[in-house]
């Protein structure tokens, strides 16, 4: 579909290693989408996965935290929405 290549795509740096760089380049941004849907689920799954890795979510404590967002993923993609 995007012609995008596993070998194209082979050594490139995860998600938690762009994330500080990404989150410096966004702060204080407001940021425009073409899929916000699509852009915001997919960017909640690589923070998902970015928090589960850093151990910084207690499962035992959150057992439903795959049907919510993590409080930094909340902040961090909380959408300020200018009125029509």
């Amino acid at each position: 579909m995007h012609g995008i290549t596993d070998a194209m795509v082979e050594g490139a740096p995860t998600f938690s290693e762009i994330l500080p760089r990404l989150a410096e380049a966004l702060a204080g941004r407001r940021i425009a989408i073409y899929n916000r849907d699509y852009d915001t689920g997919r960017l909640l799954w690589e923070l998902h996965l970015h928090h589960q890795a850093q151990g910084t979510v207690d499962f035992t404590k959150h057992p439903r935290y795959v049907a919510r967002r993590h409080g930094a993923a909340q902040a961090w993609l909380t959408v300020d929405t200018p009125p029509a």
